[in-house]
């Protein structure tokens, strides 16, 4: 209560607000709204489009989409949206899997990685994907051999030299 009894607003009345301009620049990206969309796992569930539907809506809005790493949706389908978007991107155990996600994601117009680093030594939960539509849970979706790939693991031991690998490839 106090913290917010310390802040005060101040509306500004008796001004011409008949052009109003939003628009601001994030790392190095134009955008009409200073609104970004959060990656948000399993938006097919929530409708058939998916990422699709949101990466629409971020283009028209001139908004900026942070993409799931395990999107249900292939990349270049959402580059092809004209949206701004960034790839939320887990380090996985096996780095070796981050290159061809990675080059997937730039080729197909990501402006940005935005890595998590807060979910170190944590898998995804396989009964949980086992349940659901593979369409849907999607995370194998944006790797170019999905057969391959078991649950994901993210990185317990994720550091500096991640980052600077992922800077490298991107």
């Amino acid at each position: 209560v106090a913290a917010w009894s310390s802040v005060r607003l101040a509306p500004r009345v008796l001004r011409d607000v008949s052009t109003i301009d939003l628009t601001t620049q994030v790392l190095g990206s134009s955008l009409s709204t200073p609104i970004a969309i959060a990656p948000s796992s399993l938006q097919r569930l929530a409708h058939p489009d998916g990422e699709l539907a949101m990466a629409r809506a971020a283009a028209a809005t001139g908004s900026l989409l942070c993409v799931p790493s395990n999107a249900g949706t292939l990349f270049e389908d959402i580059g092809q949206t004209g949206a701004t978007w960034w790839l939320q991107l887990y380090v996985p155990e096996d780095r070796s899997l981050l290159e061809p996600v990675l080059e997937r994601a730039v080729d197909a117009g990501a402006r940005a990685i935005a890595i998590t680093v807060d979910a170190a030594g944590t898998r995804v939960r396989a009964d949980l994907d086992e349940a659901l539509d593979e369409e849907a849970a999607g995370y194998r979706l944006n790797h170019p051999d999905p057969a391959l790939l078991g649950p994901p693991g993210h990185a317990a031991d994720l550091g500096p030299e991640d980052l600077a690998r992922v800077a490298a490839q991107t």
